[in-house]
């Protein structure tokens, strides 16, 4: 069984004046009529069901992935205790 985690926390600052702290790039639409993180959610269900798709967010993000993807359970949707940008890279 296939599972996806979708690292959707980041605050969008490189996509500034686009984004915003609490509207980030990932729920923007880029391209299109959907945004990037409903795009992304897209590409992967065709091969992992939704029940199989996790979100990593912080709290003040979880509004915004309801209302975009409310086909994604609230138990799938992971809360950061504390921002730590544990998904960046650093060369």
């Amino acid at each position: 069984m296939n599972y996806a985690v979708i690292m959707c926390g980041g605050s969008g600052s490189r996509f500034w004046p686009k984004s915003r702290k609490n509207f980030p790039k990932q729920f923007l639409r880029t391209v299109g009529n959907r945004t990037m993180i409903q795009l992304t959610v897209d590409r992967i269900n065709s091969f992992i069901p939704l029940e199989n798709i996790y979100m990593v967010t912080n709290k003040s993000h979880v509004q915004n992935i309801n209302n975009q993807l409310p086909e994604i359970d609230n138990s799938n949707i992971l809360i950061e205790p504390l921002i730590k940008e544990t998904a960046l890279f650093r060369l």
